[in-house]
């Protein structure tokens, strides 16, 4: 609206172009706050980074509030144990750092506290506790499937490849022949 019959309006100063002004003004040469540098909305929070103003997308973790919320997107650790899984939470603040919250999206076992990156593995369990997608198998060096105390990673969880076995027993492991039960 024209109050002062000049043909301008006031409008919102839109600095980082991406439609969302702070609360400085600037002169519009029309009535429609659209040109370049204009805007009709003073709802800004950052007026130095385009990718930041409201309703825009959230970055999970990365401790900005790209939608001008005052919240941020955490990743959802189920179990607590510092590792989220894939699926997000709005935070009630920006660090990510309470219940259920996390900065990570590498827990490959959400529901149990015992499976995270830097968990220990357990050797000829079948679980991958340490989220590398293996597991910690004895060392048949023979062939025999029966393995000695040496352990090796797997890629998998079965300890059935070659080289590799889920019992640590064989007596000689220089000889196929010789392990127990022969």
């Amino acid at each position: 609206m024209d109050q002062n019959c000049d043909t301008q309006e006031l409008c919102y100063a839109d600095t980082d172009g991406d439609s969302f002004g702070t609360t400085s003004t600037v002169l519009s040469a029309d009535l429609d706050c659209t040109a370049a540098g204009e805007s009709a909305q003073n709802t800004d929070c950052d007026a130095s980074a385009p990718e930041i103003y409201p309703d825009a997308a959230e970055i999970p973790a990365n401790g900005t509030d790209e939608s001008c919320d005052d919240r941020e997107l955490c990743y959802f650790d189920e179990d607590r144990d510092g590792y989220g899984g894939t699926e997000t939470l709005e935070s009630i603040d920006l660090d990510c750092t309470g219940s259920f919250e996390s900065i990570l999206a590498t827990d490959c076992d959400d529901a149990s506290a015992s499976a995270h990156p830097t968990a220990a593995e357990t050797p000829v369990d079948g679980i991958d506790q340490d989220c590398d997608g293996g597991d910690i198998c004895y060392i048949d060096y023979d062939g025999d499937t029966f393995g000695t105390t040496d352990t090796l990673s797997s890629p998998d969880l079965s300890c059935s490849d070659a080289g590799e076995s889920a019992v640590s027993t064989d007596c000689n492991d220089r000889s196929s022949t010789e392990y127990p039960g022969a």
